[in-house]
């Protein structure tokens, strides 16, 4: 689940969530400018970000070595609000579409092809769930972007990448923080074995992810956005620590594969758990440290942010 390397595969998408804020819209009062990350070793530059006025304009983003390797470029529409994200290295964009004042979809292309759509969902004024279409799951490797965790991805790409898959995403909010994340994704298709003889069957799969959160009671800087992976854990789009009010302190996780041989009747089932604790220092209701320890483990991960 881990990514230790500082860039990760997936984009920063713009988006917010409170009364005063409007979808689309992100306005911090305290607005990052660097963030810094150390892994065990010593602290490094990670990524730079240049305002417009009020606006985030670009990240920069770098290698342990200070060398600038990509970046993200944000656009608006005449409200404002984010209309369109791209990462001109890898030809990647994300755009948004809206219904009123509310965001109803995404879309991702990948050198021009539509990769991945999301359609969204509200509840008591909150999304509470994504429909989602993966169209190709054979999209370069180089790319930066995914609308879908990376243990999904893995679990539906291996046998059928010509195909399309749906994915669901389901929101349980406590208060202003969101304290469940389930991805499912059901697929189905044909596969092959070998018992002497080569043979074909008949299968379905059901992957699903569920997360679950712990928070503190300080204000999230980051709120308003989506993945910023080099800064977070989660390897894509879909990110409650940036949907949520306050800071993580603890996400444990529980992935589980079950596929079925319709051919045969027989189901094989693969599940394991992990999680994450967040050690975090303070400047007043802002975060300027934030630890991250898997649990069981020894190694660390900490992102420093530095303000304008």
């Amino acid at each position: 689940m881990r990514n230790l390397l500082f860039v990760a595969t997936a984009i920063l998408l713009v988006f917010a969530f409170t009364s005063c804020e409007k979808d689309g819209q992100y306005k911090p009062k305290e607005r990052i400018s660097k963030v810094y990350r150390s892994y065990s070793s010593e602290k490094r530059l990670a990524c730079t970000w240049t305002w417009n006025d009020d606006k985030l304009s670009r990240i920069d983003y770098y290698t342990p070595n200070g060398e600038q390797i990509w970046s993200e470029n944000f656009y608006y529409d005449n409200k404002n609000r984010i209309e369109r994200v791209e990462v001109p290295e890898t030809n990647e964009i994300v755009e948004y579409k809206y219904d009123g004042n509310k965001l109803a979809g995404l879309s991702y292309y990948c050198e021009e092809d539509l990769v991945q759509t999301a359609s969204i969902s509200y509840g008591k004024g909150k999304i509470s769930k994504m429909d989602m279409i993966v169209y190709d799951t054979r999209y370069p490797e180089k790319s930066r972007l995914s609308l879908i965790p990376k243990e999904i991805k893995n679990a539906i790409s291996p046998k059928n990448s010509n195909i399309d898959y749906a994915v669901t995403v389901e929101l349980t909010w406590d208060g202003d923080n969101i304290s469940q994340n389930k991805i499912t994704s059901t697929t189905s298709g044909t596969g092959a074995g070998f018992n002497g003889d080569y043979y074909t069957y008949e299968y379905s799969r059901t992957a699903t992810v569920e997360y679950n959160y712990t928070y503190d009671n300080k204000i999230n800087p980051l709120k308003g956005l989506w993945n910023l992976n080099s800064m977070i854990d989660e390897e894509y789009v879909i990110s409650v620590h940036l949907f949520s009010k306050n800071n993580m302190t603890s996400s444990t996780y529980t992935f589980t594969e079950t596929e079925t041989n319709i051919t045969t009747g027989e189901t094989e089932t693969d599940s394991y758990t992990d999680g994450i604790n967040y050690s975090i220092a303070y400047d007043g209701k802002y975060p300027t440290e934030i630890m991250e320890t898997e649990q069981g483990e020894s190694f660390t991960i900490t992102t420093y942010y530095e303000y304008e």
